[in-house]
C-alpha cells in the first residue's frame, strides 16, 4: 500500500512539474509574439510615417524600397523617392502624380531654404556692414536645384561662369545685373573674396543687389564640371551662361 501511495506520489509530482512546464513555456511564447508584433508594428509605424512625409501611401513606399534594392540602387544612390517612383512609373498618370508631389516638396523646401538664407544675409549685414556677401559654393546636389524666389515658381535664375581678367565677362554680368533678372556668377580662379567685390563694384554690382540675391557672387569650385563636364574652360570661351530647364542644363546664347 505504501509503495502504492508513494508511486502516486511521484506520478503527481511529475505531472504538476510538466504542467507548470507547459505552462511556462505557453508564457514565453505569449511574450514572444507580442513582442514580434510590437516590433511589426513599430517598423511599419516608421514605414507609415516615411511614406505620408513624402505625401505617399505605403504600398508606393514599399515599391520605391524595392526599386532601391534593384539596378536602380546601383545606377542613382541617394536618389529620393519621388523621382525613383516617377522615372520607374508605369503610366502616363503615375509619372504625372510623382511629378505633382515633387514640385510641391521641392517648393517647400527651397521656400525653408530661402528664409534661413534671407535670416543669414540680415545676420551678415548687421555683423559687418558695408560688405558685400562673396558666396563659398559648396558642390552638391542641391547646386542642381535653384534657388526659387520667395514669391513662387516663376524665376530660375541664369549661372553665368567667368573670369576677373575677361573683359567680355564684366559686360555680360553688368548686363544681366541692370536687367535686374537675378543671375548666379560663379568667378573661376578668383584670387580671393576682395578681388571679387573690387570687380563687382568696377562693374556697377551694387550691395543691394547682393544682399537682395538678385546677383549672387560666387567661388567656382566644381559648379563648372557639374554642368559641362568640365573641369576648366579655355579664357577664350568665357563667359559660359546656363539656365536650368527641368532635369538639364541648357546653354544660353550671350
Amino acid at each position: 500500500m505504501k509503495r502504492l501511495v508513494l508511486a502516486l506520489g511521484v506520478i503527481f509530482s511529475a505531472n504538476l512539474h510538466s504542467a507548470q512546464s507547459t505552462t511556462v513555456d505557453k508564457t514565453n511564447v505569449v511574450e514572444t509574439t507580442a513582442s514580434s508584433n510590437t516590433s511589426n508594428t513599430e517598423q511599419s509605424f516608421s514605414a507609415a510615417q516615411k511614406a505620408l512625409s513624402w505625401g505617399l501611401e505605403a504600398d508606393e513606399w514599399k515599391r520605391y524600397e524595392t526599386l532601391m534594392e534593384g539596378p536602380r540602387g546601383y545606377w542613382s544612390p541617394g536618389l529620393d523617392p519621388l523621382t525613383v517612383l516617377g522615372v520607374e512609373a508605369k503610366t502616363d498618370v503615375e509619372r504625372m502624380r510623382y511629378a505633382r508631389l515633387q514640385v510641391i516638396a521641392e517648393f517647400n523646401r527651397v521656400e525653408g531654404e530661402l528664409a534661413y538664407q534671407r535670416a543669414y544675409n540680415q545676420a551678415f549685414k548687421e555683423q559687418f556692414p558695408g560688405n558685400v556677401l562673396i558666396g563659398e559654393a559648396q558642390p552638391s546636389p542641391d547646386f542642381l536645384k535653384h534657388q526659387l524666389p520667395s514669391g513662387g515658381l516663376q524665376e530660375i535664375p541664369v549661372t553665368l561662369f567667368v573670369s576677373l581678367d575677361c573683359t567680355l565677362c564684366s559686360a555680360v554680368v553688368s548686363k544681366f545685373a541692370g536687367s535686374q533678372k537675378r543671375v548666379d556668377v560663379y568667378v573661376i580662379d578668383a584670387p580671393s573674396d576682395d578681388a571679387i567685390r573690387e570687380w563687382a563694384a568696377s562693374i556697377g554690382i551694387e550691395p543691394q543687389q547682393v544682399q537682395r540675391r538678385l546677383v549672387t557672387l560666387n567661388h567656382n569650385k566644381n559648379e563648372l564640371k557639374l554642368v559641362t563636364g568640365q573641369a576648366a574652360v579655355k579664357p577664350e570661351q568665357l563667359p559660359l551662361a546656363f539656365k536650368r530647364v527641368g532635369q538639364a542644363w541648357q546653354k544660353i546664347d550671350i
